[in-house]
């Protein structure tokens, strides 16, 4: 996809989202899904990505607080995507890889390449830098691995990062898997972009 047309699609994508969204009472939605209640003039604060954000009204463009920085417009997307969502998505506890998300196993080896692929090349068996990474995000160790990490992306949707060292005989090895609850909130591409998201500020210098 060129540059002309992935910008339609993200064009696309936001225009789906705030039709989905007009109409709703944002009051109550914000309340249901465990956000702060929108402020007097209709901005909603948030807690995302590793950052305190604001969704200024009416076209609820997504802003870093306190400034009036734009997030990439994907992040924009998953946080409009995840207020459309008709119920607060509660998490399982059951991780489950993008293999096994509907048509996941036919995007794998994208997917891979994109997410924890990265991670291996950029970090081998420095698991100190990982942690180090990791600051950039709200997260809490899982036991799972040489390093486990369950960061937060946005409400309850959360990135799991297991991460095993190479010896030698087996390389250094990534893992990337999703609560189940995902599929409640975005489709595999969606998740293959958080995903991409995550690791890409991981491996930034």
């Amino acid at each position: 996809m060129n540059g002309s047309n992935r910008r339609q699609a993200y064009d696309s994508a936001v225009k789906n989202a705030l039709e989905k969204l007009r109409g709703i009472d944002m009051r109550a939605r914000c309340r249901e899904l465990g956000f702060p209640e929108p402020l007097p003039d209709e901005t909603i604060a948030l807690r995302a990505f590793g950052r305190d954000l604001e969704l200024v009204s009416p076209d609820y463009d997504a802003v870093i607080a306190g400034t009036r920085e734009k997030i990439h417009v994907f992040n924009r997307i998953l946080i409009l995507r995840y207020l459309c969502a008709d119920a607060p998505p509660v998490p399982t506890g059951e991780l489950v890889s993008f293999r096994s998300l509907p048509s996941g196993i036919f995007y794998w080896n994208p997917f891979r390449e994109r997410s924890a692929a990265l991670l291996e090349k950029r970090f081998g068996n420095d698991l100190n830098q990982i942690r180090s990474a990791l600051a950039r995000f709200d997260w809490e160790p899982y036991p799972a691995g040489d390093l486990g990490a369950s960061i937060h992306a946005i409400g309850a949707v959360r990135v799991y990062l297991i991460y095993r060292a190479g010896d030698d005989e087996f390389p250094p090895s990534a893992e990337i898997l999703f609560d189940s609850v995902i599929q409640r909130v975005y489709n595999a591409e969606d998740a293959a972009v958080l995903a991409q998201q995550v690791c890409l500020d991981l491996v930034k210098l």
